[in-house]
């Protein structure tokens, strides 16, 4: 009896796997891994043809060579084959329609989110314009109240000044018009009064500068307080125009 007689029927009815056996095989497999890609779904197509292919050309030849039936791996590339056609064929359908959403959501947020920041540019450009407006008006009062202040204050110093004036006049109309007696004494009480007096003047004249410099510092510091805010208004402005 011949060899190949003696196989049992299980090894004669299946065929070695052959080269175009397994070049189905790999081709079927990265046809189908390809196709569930975004990027290159579309070459699982020939590849899957090819699969197919060599699986139907590998079974003929085994069938006609061998009179056997080709291996598990033809059949699992040819299977391979099959679904990656499909596969393909489906993301050349789904893929563009599903990018035409995607494209038409994308455009649809930007004009949203193009719409919101407008909104939002013209609200913040009216809070700035009004907050600019009611500090011009908060600065001109304060203005008003510091000049009107200081006027007043001006006013006061120029009044006890001419006070003292006409204290001194009256004292040396006074002075002279005592007799020689009580020239001694009158002299006396006179430097006394001038000291008196002097002393009052510099007391006044201190008050008055003491006051003076704390409406320049108040003034000063108003100023200040403004041109910051102004300046971080500003920024604000130039970092909300930015894109």
């Amino acid at each position: 009896m011949e060899p190949t007689e003696q196989l049992a029927p299980r090894e004669r009815a299946v065929a070695p796997a052959s080269g175009l056996a397994v070049a189905s095989l790999v081709l079927g497999a990265t046809s189908v891994v390809l196709g569930v890609t975004l990027i290159w779904f579309f070459l699982a197509l020939p590849l899957g043809i090819a699969a197919i292919a060599c699986a139907l050309v590998e079974r003929r030849r085994t069938r006609r060579r061998f009179g056997r039936t080709a291996g598990g791996v033809v059949t699992a590339g040819m299977v391979l084959g099959c679904i990656a056609i499909p596969l393909s064929i489906g993301g050349l359908v789904v893929i563009p329609r599903l990018q035409g959403q995607v494209e038409q959501t994308i455009d649809m947020t930007q004009d949203d989110v193009s719409r919101d920041l407008t909104s939002i540019e013209r609200s913040f450009n009216k809070s700035v314009d009004d907050l600019d407006r009611t500090l011009s008006d908060n600065v001109d009062e304060s203005t008003d109240s510091l000049e009107s202040d200081f006027k007043g204050l001006e006013q006061t110093s120029q009044d006890e000044l001419q006070g003292v004036e006409d204290r001194l006049s009256s004292i040396v109309a006074e002075v002279e018009r005592t007799t020689g007696e009580d020239l001694s004494e009158l002299e006396r009480d006179s430097a006394a009064d001038l000291e008196e007096l002097e002393a009052a003047i510099r007391d006044d004249l201190a008050a008055a500068n003491g006051r003076v410099s704390e409406i320049e510092t108040r003034l000063a510091d108003e100023q200040a307080r403004i041109q910051e805010r102004i300046a971080a208004l500003e920024r604000g402005v130039r970092s909300v125009g930015t894109p």
